[in-house]
């Protein structure tokens, strides 16, 4: 499944992370962690609320986060005891597979990641609302959807220092839409401020270096 990040053509799965392909099964990794989800009591269903809502800036669990697309059973255990970059990790390997309609699968564990704490899981939430490809039966949440969720989520994850936090509150501003009125000079203002934050990050753009 492919998430468009915002206007430009990046992809939500290399938004807020950027990594390197491994050799495992990456497709049966994804097909195995969403069987995991859909039968998990406490990830199988859709949070309803705006990421912002649910957003704590509290302490990640430390712990070791086993390689999930090597262990998705224990990537998803160790999510669940409260470990964000495992929620994270989780939702990610779903992504990696390439699978049509995941979202639903993929949006409550990045929101688990969120209310953990984790910006950029907020971000990819919110993103993962606007964006991803979701089931008939299952609809997106529409307090996540709302022109005012989108740019308060992302705005106040650029603030607490995601750069694609500060691309995505950019592309608001040229929303005709958008809960904010359409400017330029915002746009811009954030698309550098993303850089400042993380200038190796695709969420930072040549031309505001």
């Amino acid at each position: 499944m492919k998430l468009i990040c915002a206007i430009a053509a990046y992809l939500l799965k290399s938004c807020c992370q950027e990594e390197t392909n491994t050799s495992v099964d990456v497709l049966g990794a994804a097909e195995r962690m969403m069987q995991l989800v859909s039968e998990s009591d406490r990830y199988s269903k859709v949070p309803q609320q705006c990421p912002l809502a649910v957003y704590e800036t509290r302490s990640n669990i430390p712990s070791p986060v086993p390689e999930c697309s090597v262990n998705p059973g224990g990537c998803l255990s160790l999510c669940a005891t409260g470990n964000r970059d495992a929620c994270f990790d989780a939702a990610r390997t779903i992504e990696k597979g390439d699978i049509v309609e995941d979202t639903h699968r993929t949006f409550p564990l990045f929101m688990a990641s969120c209310a953990l704490g984790s910006a950029n899981s907020c971000v990819n939430a919110g993103a993962a609302v606007k964006n991803g490809v979701w089931p008939v039966s299952t609809p997106p949440p529409k307090a996540a959807g709302t022109a005012k969720c989108q740019f308060q989520t992302y705005n106040r994850m650029c603030e607490e220092g995601a750069a694609w936090g500060c691309y995505m509150v950019a592309q608001e501003y040229r929303r005709s839409d958008g809960f904010r009125a359409e400017s330029e000079a915002d746009y811009e203002a954030n698309m550098r401020r993303a850089c400042q934050l993380n200038p190796d990050s695709g969420a930072c753009l040549d031309q505001f270096k």
